[in-house]
């Protein structure tokens, strides 16, 4: 199949899934600051954030060990002050400060990390959105322990440390480059080998959180210091930050509900070491928060609580899928599902609204919610007398009515629609919500430029259960066009590929694709297309991307941001006499004869062929 033959086959397939789906700021305040002493002159601060790419998991979490930057003269520095337990699933939508460290002044080229899998804890979530625990396993197959990775920085993106000066560095662990799922074994194996990508910045398009204990509050600034306590930990420092609220900033202090400066000044009057966590959008090195949550509002300040999806809902009783249970002073435990038991004395919070107005008939199918209660059992939470806050749900879906807008759902909450009972949730059966026409609210929002067949992104809140429609109210709407991670190839050589490129320029590669095993994920469509295209593009973003090579058995990954730094390293290991086995892209696909505006890859090269 030649480049024409096989971007009909994508426009086809395309096309046939649209016909489907037919039927006010204050001062500013640097998030980077330490309101601790001023460090040493000889040192700076290095914020670190972990993020995480999408995969097919419902639970990914492990035991990231230590943390270790290598400065160019061979000094190391552990910036981990402990062992930390992630769930990356946690991160896909949202970046965490996970430390605020500070280093001796230099030139940084490589990060160290130490990954603990013994204890590792995975859900993978089929097709049909049924989950499934699994084991990690390495590349023989054997279960995986400890492994390290180590990330090799481009010489012209280095962390640069400067006396006095604080800096921010990304960590982005990347669950679908790094796994391989066996979905025919039982249970399902996962063979893990780590892609992490880095950049010595904050990432700006993503939402950034903290989470930590108050220590102070500037109300003329509007400047607020945060003991940092990233993952519920409680037992270590992992540093102090700032971040900055204004006037548009939503609060949740003890159950109710604030804006703005109301918020702030009930904040104010906090005890330090009072829970909180803040959550808003990075520019450079500065955070505003848009919603601040305090005090017995956080889930693990001093009592139990589950987190997780409403997929079912009769009278007061409740269905929750993908459930955390958060219990004080434990371990976070996940289970498939769980049972919510509401009562008239359930305290409903949400986002925007005041929580007086609010009571247990606002909770409906497809809201997210943190919850906390009386355990009934281990698969019970009696909330009667508790408390129930809603969080952001996400929907992706393809665009079948303009005026009002209405989607046919792809995923909600990371799960299909057809895990979820819309029974009850209109006042008759004709009026409750329906995946293939999920109407949705998007109230005085800026809208893009839209048309049937648009794939778009929400997040908001479901209305109340039992109501009219509309059946989501939009908080954002994001059109396909801006996501840089929505189509993704994956090409695998099993004998490897001497000569895997028909033609190689500084900001175009043309993959042969003719011996690969090819998958191909368009847009937010769930799931691949499998093919065997001949010729493929992968093409240069207008900005900066992270790129990764690596050859098999070095262990070591070599990253990059810019493109054509990237088609250099790839001639340089094709001229060294390797071969390369896998390929792995994601970016925009604006037409499939453009090409993959690539703007996330690796690369994965063997020293000598399979034969040999």
């Amino acid at each position: 199949m030649n480049l024409p033959q096989w971007c009909r086959l994508l426009g086809l397939l395309w096309c046939t899934t649209l016909l489907v789906a037919c039927g006010g700021s204050g001062g500013r305040a640097d998030a980077l600051s330490a309101s601790a002493p001023t460090p040493a002159p000889d040192t700076g601060q290095l914020l670190i954030t972990i993020t995480d790419a999408e995969g097919d998991f419902a639970r990914y979490a492990i035991d990231v060990e230590a943390i270790t930057l290598e400065r160019a003269d061979g000094d190391r520095i552990e910036t981990l002050p402990i062992r930390t337990r992630i769930d990356f699933v946690e991160l896909v939508e949202v970046t965490e400060f996970l430390s605020l460290a500070t280093v001796p002044a230099g030139r940084y080229t490589a990060v160290s990390l130490s990954l603990d899998y013994r204890d590792a804890d995975l859900v993978v979530q089929t097709k049909d959105g049924t989950l499934h625990d699994a084991v990690a396993v390495d590349g023989a197959g054997a279960p995986l322990g400890r492994i390290d990775v180590r990330l090799e920085l481009a010489e012209t993106d280095p962390i640069r440390i400067a006396p006095g000066v604080a800096a921010a560095f990304s960590l982005d662990f990347d669950l679908d480059a790094s796994n391989d799922i066996d979905l025919s074994l039982d249970p399902p194996q996962v063979t893990v080998a780590p892609v992490f990508f880095a950049a010595p910045e904050l990432e700006a398009t993503r939402d950034h959180r903290i989470r930590g204990l108050l220590e102070a509050v500037e109300v003329a600034t509007g400047v607020v210091s945060l003991d940092l306590r990233p993952f519920r930990t409680t037992r270590t420092r992992f540093g102090s930050v700032r971040f900055r609220v204004d006037d548009d900033t939503r609060y949740e202090i003890d159950g109710i509900g604030y804006v703005g400066a109301d918020g702030l000044s009930a904040l104010a009057g906090l005890p330090t070491e009072t829970p909180l966590i803040a959550q808003g959008p990075a520019s450079g090195r500065d955070l505003v928060a848009d919603r601040v949550v305090a005090g017995s509002s956080v889930p693990w300040s001093d009592a139990d609580a589950l987190q997780g999806v409403i997929t079912a809902r009769s009278g007061d009783l409740l269905e929750v899928a993908g459930v955390r249970v958060l219990r004080a002073d434990q371990p976070e435990r996940f289970r498939n599902r769980w049972t919510l038991l509401l009562g008239p004395d359930t305290v409903v919070s949400a986002p925007g609204e005041d929580p007086a107005a609010l009571d247990a008939s606002r909770i409906s199918v497809g809201q997210r919610i943190v919850a906390s209660g009386r355990w009934q059992d281990e698969t019970r939470l009696d909330a009667s007398t508790g408390r129930v806050r809603l969080q952001r749900s996400t929907l992706t879906g393809t665009v079948v009515g303009l005026d009002p807008l209405a989607v046919d759902l792809l995923l909600l909450d990371g799960r299909r629609p057809e895990r979820f009972d819309f029974a009850g949730t209109g006042p008759i059966p004709a009026d409750d919500a329906d995946p293939d026409a999920y109407e949705i609210d998007t109230g005085t929002l800026a809208l893009p430029l839209l048309a049937i067949g648009d794939q778009l992104r929400i997040r908001g809140l479901v209305p109340t259960f039992g109501s009219e429609p509309p059946d989501f109210t939009a908080g954002t709407v994001q059109a396909l066009a801006p996501l840089s991670r929505a189509s993704a190839l994956r090409a695998f050589w099993p004998e490897g590929e001497a000569m895997p490129f028909t033609s190689i320029a500084p900001d175009r590669l043309l993959l042969d694709l003719e011996h690969a095993r090819v998958r191909f994920r368009i847009g937010l469509i769930p799931g691949f297309v499998v093919g065997r295209p001949i010729e493929f593009p992968l093409v240069a973003p207008e900005q900066t991307g992270a790129y990764a090579v690596r050859v098999r058995g070095d262990g070591a990954l070599t990253l990059f941001r810019r493109f054509d730094d990237l088609v250099s390293a790839l001639e340089a290991e094709l001229s060294a006499g390797h071969v390369l086995y896998r390929a792995h892209a994601s970016g925009r696909l604006p037409a499939p004869e453009d090409g993959l505006e690539t703007h996330r890859a690796l690369f994965e090269f063997a020293s000598v062929p399979a034969e040999e």
